[in-house]
């Protein structure tokens, strides 16, 4: 069971969480290049170039009809995900991502080839169960941001590893996951989507400009 805590919430709401895959989609904002014919955004683009593929509302790059088309017409399976033709059109689909910052580019590029790979699931969306926790302090020692009002919620439970064991633990099945990276601050990036009591003062976490400089206005 993994714990986390959440930067960003889907846009359309709290009950989806965007994941940030590299080259995972976008909808209806892009503010990732304006190389790709789809989707508007004012302001900066994070790259210098970026894959059409599955743009936009279909999940950017991914093995599937309508990205790779890597199931051959018929239902994907790992073996051919991972099929030598399936991961060279995945990789050169990826290695289409650009960016002045070596390192954004690099680790985009990256990303976006191992989330497609066979033994790794981030690449789908995902129906999901959550609760809500206290924030374990060694997570929020590293993020910084500290939200009060923690009294009274249950503390993280190791033992529950299963979809079953969610369910009878009281977990909600109301959430869902996407790859969604539109390259836009996330929403914890603005202090004013942060309602809730934090503790030190912090009360968003900070988002980077295309140089890699962190934004602090």
């Amino acid at each position: 069971m993994p714990i986390v805590q959440s930067a960003n919430a889907q846009a359309s709401g709290p009950t989806g969480f965007d994941v940030f895959m590299g080259a995972g989609g976008f909808g209806v904002f892009n503010a990732c290049s304006d190389t790709v014919p789809l989707g508007s955004m004012n302001g900066d683009y994070l790259y210098t170039n970026y894959p059409a593929y599955g743009q936009a509302f279909n999940g950017g790059v991914k093995p599937g009809p309508d990205s790779m088309a890597c199931d051959q017409g018929g239902n994907l399976t790992d073996a051919l995900i991972d099929a030598d033709t399936c991961q060279q059109k995945i990789e050169d689909a990826c290695n289409e991502i650009t960016a002045d910052n070596s390192t954004l580019q690099t680790v985009s590029r990256s990303s976006c080839i191992l989330s497609n790979q066979a033994e790794h699931y981030y690449r789908e969306n995902w129906n999901v169960y959550a609760r809500h926790v206290a924030c374990p302090t060694h997570l929020t020692d590293v993020t910084g941001c500290k939200p009060g009002g923690q009294d009274g919620l249950p503390a993280p439970d190791p033992d529950v590893q299963t979809a079953s064991q969610a369910a009878s633990a009281g977990f909600s099945s109301v959430y869902h996951t996407t790859t969604m990276q539109d390259c836009c601050m996330p929403t914890c990036a603005w202090s004013n989507h942060v309602t809730i009591e934090t503790l030190n003062g912090y009360n968003s976490f900070y988002s980077c400009d295309v140089a890699g400089v962190p934004i602090t206005q």
